[in-house]
């Protein structure tokens, strides 16, 4: 097989074009490359929306759980 024939994966052309899929649904937070707002498509891109996804889901345990381990 040649390697113009070979089929790879390609980002989407325009940097940040899924970022709107980073938004989460009910309780899945979304993360990867493709979602990345920044360096879309390559690995950086996939550090980056991971550190955004565990922000987020950190915050909504926050807002969910707030107050229920302190103690006065």
């Amino acid at each position: 097989m040649s390697a113009s024939a070979t089929p790879r994966f390609r980002a989407p052309s325009r940097p940040g074009a899924l970022a709107d899929a980073a938004l989460p649904t009910d309780p899945i937070h979304w993360a990867g490359s493709e979602t990345a707002s920044r360096w879309s498509g390559y690995l950086e891109g996939a550090g980056l929306s991971g550190e955004r996804a565990a922000d987020e889901v950190r915050a909504a345990l926050r807002s969910t759980c707030l107050g229920v381990h302190s103690k006065s």
